[in-house]
């Protein structure tokens, strides 16, 4: 179950720096998290990524997850 304040919280968030303090704020600070929780929000908890990824890596995740903040922001996942 996902906290729904937290969702609420980030739906109304339009710059980066708005999502990360939110995320800070809730303390979800991995970047699994913060994944799962823009894709909630997104109404499309998937995404998919090309190319090789690495599940473990930090850095992928990092990248993964500044490319789904990019989309939830962009609203281009729409």
């Amino acid at each position: 179950m996902h906290n729904p304040l937290l969702v609420s919280s980030l739906k109304k968030c339009r710059t980066e720096e708005q999502v990360d303090a939110i995320f800070s704020k809730f303390h979800k600070a991995d970047y699994r998290t913060r994944i799962e929780y823009l894709g909630v929000c997104r109404g499309s908890p998937q995404t998919f990524y090309a190319g090789k990824t690495e599940p473990e890596d930090e850095k992928e995740l990092q990248s993964q997850y500044l490319t789904v903040r990019s989309m939830f922001l962009t609203g281009s996942w729409r």
